[in-house]
């Protein structure tokens, strides 16, 4: 180290002798810039060598090593610095030194890299740049972070992805020529080495996957390699790299991937950041080893982001790289001159490196904005006076006009003027060769590997202990068939899912094969079979141990032959469960999205497996065709059961104790409840240590307006429930348990998060969870009753009571995810109302899962059913995540909460209507019954068809933009047509969707005697007095609230926020005429509002020519956004609040639900407005105006207390019976209403009692007992 420290004092002094002290800056070991033109004369360099046109030919013609070629006696010191003639590694005793390879000239001229991001033009990460490498060299690309470093060197190698589009020319001895398998080596920034090899191990199952088979020399290959990285002393020991193997330093491992890839030896080798993640000692040590073997005349191309003083004089010429643009390529001392002549000389103590990256890295200008008032007032910054852009631009121009750069011209053009030896592919191994390799590598890995392995193999023992002892003895009773039944069917589906654990072992494996593919080492199929064929072993092994525990604790057929038959069976299932995660993980390469597409495949197959319901009752057109064919757990079940059943004989004889079902269910829901009780009080109400008196100061903080509001219609709506619907209403008791503890866990918290939004506002998780099941279940005893008077079918109950609990299950879901991130928040403390939450949601699916399993709904299998539920969960749970990650402090969780449930609901209930469509096309009409017919009207169905074409139309109208505009030119003339072409593409396609697509999906799900279109324009007409005088009514007060919002947004901030109470005060004027005399127009104009709504969106966003910048600049002076494309979410929620309780209020008595309309449209457009408005922070709270969504808030749950005093008033008025008893009062002798208390009692809705020979009917109307006595 000695010798190191002297060659790098020499090398500093060499380089900084000549420049005068007057001239020089104050030494510092921080950043320093000079004025250009400061330093009139350049730094000289007394030792720097000249060359001339004779070197350059040596060079070329003989490809001479440029370390002998640099040894003048002019610079004695350089010459023995690059000479290599540091330290390194001594060779071992008969080592054979390496053998000279005769290497690859490689030139780039005006090379420019476009790659297409996600905005509509390219990025140019390299702008013309122009370089070259000679053989026995060491080129090194270096510049910043995001320089274009690594991207210049994929492009130079030939390996640019698909995104990435190269301009220029890339010559291979003077010829332009792709470099063929083998002739080149590429070395990723960061590999995966297999930690439970040897690094000749490693080496050598590398040459076998390389090497043809003809090639006899593997071995000398592989040492040779080991002996050229200096990895003699290593060659035996572990590579390691886990956590309970350590192997190898992170120096060595580096070596050993460079090592891999001259085994082929390749003329060329290209190196991303050999020095990543190495310290000082290991990058010295490792560029002096590329420097030795850069002498035997590899051709060496690298990419570094900073060296040291030593390292920096071990490069021949190095590229400099800023914001893709070229400041300088040539020898490294003449790199020195360069910052020199322009202005920029290297101080004393600094390394050339950092100066050149200090001066030419913009992220430095924020470290000197820093500094500056401390260098102001110490003096010892005052030379910091120049921007890094503006030094960038002068080495820019300096070197364009600089000898160095017609130097590199000159060198290209003696490179590419004749060509030389054609590069040729040396061959490469057989794809049964690389099977057998892989095979036989990972079979050793495995029994290495324990961890990953061997532990899975416990787990598998440990499971298979479990379902043995659960199933154990079960003799031959008549009863222990379907129990036979559920054990194998619990072995072969538990088994199957334990078997994703082994996903995080192949994903190393994956990554592994990645990095071989990528150098043309493997391929797919290859890897996929040699993995397959190595898990066989492993496969057997579990299968063997697991069927031999499980078939003698279950006491299955004692018989060799069928115990054979067991084993093969389930191994074959492993096998196949087995390739089935390799592909998959194959295709993902991630573990989380592995592990959750493999779990919803074993869930999918294990419901259509035959045990849940046998595979000809299955649905046809999804589960028993395809579903149930390519399960392979069909299969493995059917066999098993026929293994077991054919010839055995079964004693009927036997009795056992059995128990009434009601039994079992009272039973089990007693025990339920008193734990849950016992939970509470023990665990979470009344800890032992935290046990509190409850003070009558606490209900003014628990029941404040809103909660007390939300919670009073809430009792309201319970207690006028009939009994019918006792598991829905304990269901939605549970939900505001859960949901009114947890909102009073967040609020009490002081700690900041993410689901705490602006000072003094509530999070609304009360409101947001019970807005739409309250709804569903007001809408629901609305149906029954008018059920119970014979005027609606049993198929739209059913179908609203499934919606209901998938509501409730997207309520459920959004609650236990707010619940447990609460729990895990390390910023705040425990609290009682998140353990209370988690306990009621956990009863509460208790109860739903009890109720979908005992009820049927338009004819689906209980665990259709709880698949549906399910995904409305999880769907809303993704929702939500995305708004508060999108939408940071911009609203409050309730409202977030609104929308994802009003969302999700909206579009699943689209989803569910045409897979019942399509599964009537499918099955015939004998099959095809009316428990499988969902009623809409035409009007629902027109809303429904204009919100799906107008939502999957701009997908399609974005990329279809996207690849004419990449096509086209960028002159001015070829852009006017363009937006010329745009408009007239835009329109033509906007009118085929909604005149061609649109309507042909209406008309599938409905049967229309006319176009949708033309039946709307007859049914404005059909009433010309009241529906044509309401559309003009509804134009003047759009025009008025135009100009008055176009008046507002130029005044000053604080009256923007007027713009709200206007928005809600148009709601009000537009809907209230409507709402009273024509509410299913009202619901037709909430459609056709959406549709041009959503239309001048798209045309905003896209810029249509000539009405998008109007448009757009109205759209902004509104709410105040900077040309935000999210802006389409408020309009778009808004109208799909006014939607929602459309296909909700289709049937028995739709004019009490009609308020909830527009309050929740005020609610959910209120919402997103504040979010996107936040989302900018455009939008300033003042004083004013902070209380608007709060207010919203408030006034949707005033209007949930006023509709729910509105319903006992219009049935004790007679509004419904006029409405609902019109159609039976023919046969009715005289109606008696009872309006002194509501039913609370009745077990049915309607019940025939016999009085005096004649039948006495009884109804529930709105929660009150009507009497009817049939003549």
């Amino acid at each position: 180290m000695e010798e190191i420290q002297s060659q790098s004092d020499n090398y500093r002094s060499s380089s900084s002798s000549a420049s005068s002290p007057a001239s020089r800056v104050p030494s510092s070991n921080f950043f320093y810039l000079r004025k250009p033109g400061s330093l009139r004369q350049p730094i000289s360099f007394e030792d720097s060598p000249e060359w001339d046109d004779t070197d350059i030919d040596v060079r070329v013609e003989e490809g001479g090593d440029s370390i002998n070629v640099a040894t003048t006696p002019a610079s004695p010191s350089l010459s023995k610095l690059n000479s290599g003639s540091l330290p390194s590694p001594r060779l071992p005793e008969g080592a054979v030194i390496p053998r000279k390879i005769a290497g690859a000239s490689v030139a780039w001229k005006d090379l420019t890299i476009t790659i297409k991001g996600k905005r509509k033009y390219s990025d140019k990460v390299i702008k013309s740049s122009t370089g070259y490498a000679l053989p026995g060299t060491m080129t090194v690309i270096m510049g910043p972070a995001k320089s274009g470093k690594s991207t210049l060197l994929r492009a130079i190698a030939g390996r640019l992805n698909s995104s990435s589009r190269m301009y220029g020319e890339v010559f291979v001895n003077g010829a332009k020529s792709q470099m063929p398998y083998g002739s080149y080596g590429y070395v990723e920034r960061e590999t995966t080495l297999i930690g439970s090899l040897t690094v000749r191990e490693f080496l050598y199952y590398s040459a076998l996957l390389q090497l043809p088979g003809f090639f006899c020399q593997k071995k000398s290959v592989v040492e040779d390699a080991i002996h050229a990285m200096s990895l003699g002393d290593h060659a035996n020991k572990l590579i390691g790299g886990h956590c309970y193997m350590k192997g190898l330093p992170s120096g060595e491992r580096r070596l050993v991937s460079i090592a891999r890839e001259l085994v082929m030896r390749p003329r060329i080798l290209f190196i991303d950041e050999p020095l990543y993640h190495l310290d000082s000692v290991s990058a010295l040590l490792m560029m002096v080893t590329l420097k030795r073997l850069a002498s035997t005349g590899y051709t060496l191309i690298l990419t570094i982001y900073q060296s040291s003083t030593e390292v920096f004089g071990l490069f021949d010429r190095i590229c400099l790289l800023s914001n893709g643009n070229t400041l300088f390529f040539g020898e490294t001392l003449a790199c020195l001159q360069h910052f020199s002549n322009a202005g920029f000389p290297c101080p004393i103590m600094q390394s050339p490196s950092d100066h050149f990256l200090r001066a030419i890295n913009t992220d430095f200008d924020r470290i000197i904005a820093m500094c500056k008032n401390w260098q102001d007032d110490n003096g010892d910054f005052s030379s910091v006076n120049m921007d890094t852009a503006v030094a960038i631009r002068t080495l820019e121009a300096t070197y364009k006009s600089s000898a160095d750069a017609a130097a590199v011209e000159t060198m290209i053009l003696k490179l590419t003027e004749k060509e030389g030896p054609v590069l040729k592919s040396k061959g490469k191994a057989g794809n049964a060769t690389r099977i057998a390799v892989l095979t036989w590598r990972s079979l050793l890995v495995v029994s290495r590997e324990w961890k990953y392995y061997w532990l899975h193999l416990i787990l598998y023992m440990l499971l298979t202990l479990c379902i043995g002892t659960v199933f154990s003895s079960l003799g031959h009773s008549l009863s222990s068939v379907g129990t036979r039944v559920a054990a194998i069917f619990v072995f072969v589906s538990f088994c199957s899912l334990l078997s994703i654990a082994r996903v995080p072992a192949l994903m190393k494996e994956i990554k592994i094969y990645s990095c071989e593919e990528s150098n043309q080492h493997s391929s797919t199929l290859v890897f996929l079979l040699a993995q397959l064929l190595s898990s066989i072993p492993f496969l057997f092994l579990i299968s063997i141990s697991s069927s031999l525990v499980f078939y003698f604790l279950v006491g299955l057929e004692d018989q060799f032959s069928l115990l054979m038959y067991f084993v093969l069976n389930f191994f074959m299932t492993l096998l196949l469960n087995e390739g089935l995660m390799l592909v998959v993980a194959t295709l993902w390469q991630d573990v989380f999205w592995s592990v959750l597409t493999l779990l919803c495949i074993h869930v999918v197959m294990m419901l259509s497996a035959g045990y849940f319901r046998i595979r000809n009752s299955l649905p046809g057109p999804v589960w028993t065709y395809p579903m149930s064919y390519i399960s392979f757990h069909t299969y493995s079940i059917q066999g098993l059961l026929e293994n077991e059943y054919l010839g055995t004989s079964f004693a009927v004889g036997q009795r056992e104790e059995k128990r009434n079902r009601n039994q079992d269910w009272e039973f089990f829901l007693c025990v339920d409840c008193v734990c849950f009780i016992l939970l509470l009080r023990d665990l979470v109400l009344f800890p032992r240590k935290t046990r509190f008196w409850w003070r009558p100061s606490m209900t003014t903080s628990f029941l404040n307006g809103e909660r007390a509001v939300a919670v009073f219609f809430i009792g309201i709506l319970l207690y006028s429930l009939p009994l019918s619907l006792l598991f829905h209403g304990v269901a939605l008791s549970l939900l505001t348990l859960a949901s009114f503890s947890l909102e009073i866990s967040f609020d009490s918290s002081n700690a900041p998060s993410l689901f705490r939004t602006r000072p003094g506002a509530s999070s609304g998780i009360l409101l947001g969870a019970v807005t739409l099941p309250s709804l569903l279940l007001s809408k629901l005893v609305q149906l029954s009753r008018g059920f119970s008077l014979a005027q609606l079918q049993i198929q739209e109950i059913q179908y609203l009571t499934l919606q209901y609990w998938a509501t409730s299950a997207s309520a459920c879901g959004v609650v236990l995810f707010l619940a447990f991130a609460r729990r895990r928040s390390p910023l705040s403390p425990s609290h009682w109302g998140a353990s209370f939450s988690l306990c009621s949601i956990f009863l509460q699916v208790f109860v739903s899962v009890a109720a979908l399993a005992t009820t049927s709904q338009i004819g689906m299998h209980p665990a259709l059913k709880l698949a549906w539920v399910f995904c409305h969960g999880l769907a809303s749970v993704k929702l939500i995540q995305h708004f508060l990650r999108t939408f940071p402090s911009c609203a409050s969780i309730g409202e977030a909460f609104l929308v994802t449930s009003g969302i999700v609901l909206y579009f699943c209930d689209m989803l569910l209507l045409t897979t019942k469509k399509l599964h009537g096309l499918l099955v015939s009409s004998e099959s095809v019954t009316a428990e499988y017919e969902i009623s809409r009207s035409e009007i629902s169905i027109i809303i429904q068809g204009l919100v799906l074409g107008l939502l999957v139309y701009p997908i399609a109208l974005k990329y279809f933009l996207q690849i004419w505009e990449w096509s086209i030119n960028s002159s001015a003339g070829e852009r006017r047509y363009y937006e010329i072409g745009r408009t007239v593409t835009f329109l033509a396609s906007l009118g085929f969707v909604l005149i061609v697509i649109v309507p042909s999906w209406m008309q599938f799900v409905k049967e229309f005697r006319v176009h949708p279109f033309f039946w709307v324009i007859s049914f404005v007409f059909s009433e010309p007095s009241k529906r044509l005088s309401m559309c003009i009514y509804w134009m003047c007060i759009i025009c008025v609230s135009v100009l008055r919002f176009y008046n507002i947004s130029k005044n000053s901030k604080i009256e923007r926020i007027l713009l709200r109470k206007y928005y809600h005060l148009m709601a009000v004027l537009m809907f209230l005429p409507a709402l009273i005399f024509q509410p299913k127009f009202l619901d037709l104009a909430f459609g056709a509002a959406l549709a041009i709504f959503l239309m001048l969106e798209i045309i905003r966003v896209w810029r249509i020519w000539p009405l998008g910048q109007p448009i757009n600049q109205f759209m902004n002076a509104f709410t105040d956004h900077r040309d935000s494309d999210l802006l389409i979410v408020s309009h778009f929620s808004l109208l799909l609040g006014c939607a929602l309780p459309i296909w909700m209020s289709t049937g028995y008595n739709d004019r009490p639900l009609a308020p909830f309309a527009g309050i929740l449209s005020l609610g959910i457009g209120d919402t997103m407005a504040s979010m996107v408005g936040h989302k900018y922070g455009v939008l300033r709270w003042s004083k004013t105006g902070k209380k608007t969504v709060e207010g919203t808030a408030a006034g949707i749950t005033s209007v949930l207390a006023a509709c729910s005093l509105l319903l006992p008033l219009l049935a004790s008025t007679g509004y419904f019976l006029t409405q609902s008893m019109s159609l039976c009062v023919d046969e009715v002798s005289h109606i008696i209403l009872i309006s002194h208390g509501p039913a609370l009692v009745l077990s049915s809705s309607c019940c025939d009692c016999m009085s005096n020979g004649e039948d006495l009917h009884i109804y529930v109307v709105s929660g009150y007992i009507v009497l009817a006595e049939v003549r």
